[in-house]
């Protein structure tokens, strides 16, 4: 069984499946930080859906959504304290 995580809200779902997943090495100069760094949302953008979605994938996997949230390949979420 493929194992999927869904993210429901007022605006949006969002259904991952995280089976599928696989890292990368990033190829970016500097790295980007890895997705248990305190920094993970720092990463270069590799698919950009903001205008159209409201989210982002990051070069190491992190999905980002205009909210401040973000989402983890291995389904953690937090939020990101966003600039004003």
């Amino acid at each position: 069984m493929e194992n999927r995580l869904r993210i429901i809200d007022d605006r949006r779902i969002l259904d991952v499946s995280i089976h599928h997943w696989r890292p990368t090495m990033c190829t970016h100069s500097p790295t980007c930080p890895d997705t248990d760094s305190a920094d993970c949302c720092t990463a270069q953008v590799i698919a950009d859906h903001h205008g159209d979605q409201g989210w982002c994938r990051l070069c190491n996997g992190v999905i980002l959504f205009d909210d401040g949230h973000y989402l983890t390949p291995d389904g953690h979420d937090e939020t990101i304290a966003l600039s004003a």
